[in-house]
């Protein structure tokens, strides 16, 4: 029965990593749940329901008459109801911080008809799966880590179906919410000087795989690419399998660790 000194350690430092597990769980949970509301209230406003119904009919008239790109973005840009939707965005978007990029696509077209990157207007989204997911039946929200197949690079989406009558039918726009993880995720992760120099939280799928960057290359001597590499250390596994513990185990480089693994359930399909 008697505990040795170092198993003592081992316990009390399973013990301090298992509460900074709860605690980073937490704080990513109230952290996405304020995200969702940002995205909910936005959808919700009828001022801003008015601009985008107003901005949707030119864009769906530009799809059947066959006018050019530019003229499309030249038509929306021109018009108060554009001007006003994007001061709106982008005052979300300075107040909060949190968002790379604000953006409005039409439903019927993939056409985006509003954005905080003015690049982007105009540009069909349609086939991107945060859009193609959010405007399925039955669907009012999609949130998802993915990468875009215009820029190559990776983002969590949030995004959010806007109706125009009280029933919620009839999709007329989807609000997409783009965040840089390693922005803002990362931080979050980061456990500060009270664990020590060698410690490490990360943030995997349900399949394992990478959501943002490792601290550590990997034993080859390369590093990890986030949405690519898939993390087959035990404590990674049991965590995006939603089991939640301690472990001494050992890490995606084969160094011997003690581990807390928590699983994170954001929605009713998707859990980190």
């Amino acid at each position: 029965p008697f505990k040795g000194e170092y198993r003592y350690h081992r316990t009390s430092a399973l013990q301090k990593i298992s509460l900074v597990a709860d605690l980073k769980k937490q704080r990513l949970l109230l952290w996405m749940k304020e995200r969702r509301g940002d995205a909910e209230v936005f959808a919700k406003d009828i001022n801003t329901n008015f601009c985008i119904q107003k901005l949707s009919n030119i864009t769906q008239e530009y799809n059947t008459s066959g006018l050019k790109a530019d003229d499309l973005k030249a038509n929306l840009q021109n018009n108060s109801c554009y001007r006003d939707l994007v001061q709106h965005m982008n005052l979300i978007k300075s107040v909060y911080g949190a968002y790379n990029c604000i953006s409005i696509a039409d439903a019927s077209t993939g056409l985006i008809m509003a954005s905080t990157h003015n690049t982007e207007l105009g540009t069909d989204i349609s086939n991107e799966r945060y859009f193609s997911r959010a405007i399925q039946p039955g669907v009012r929200e999609v949130i998802d880590i993915d990468n875009t197949s215009s820029s190559g690079k990776f983002s969590l989406f949030i995004s959010r179906t806007i109706h125009l009558d009280e029933r919620d039918q009839g999709n007329v726009a989807v609000l997409i919410m783009h965040i840089d993880p390693d922005d803002f995720i990362r931080p979050m992760l980061h456990t500060g000087g009270g664990l020590g120099k060698t410690s490490e939280a990360l943030l995997v799928n349900r399949d394992g795989i990478i959501l943002t960057s490792l601290k550590y290359t990997l034993t080859d001597g390369s590093v990890a690419e986030p949405l690519v590499y898939k993390i087959k250390a035990k404590p990674a596994t049991l965590a995006a399998q939603g089991e939640q513990g301690m472990i001494v185990s050992v890490d995606y480089r084969g160094v011997p660790v003690l581990a807390a693994y928590r699983h994170i359930r954001i929605t009713s399909e998707l859990g980190w």
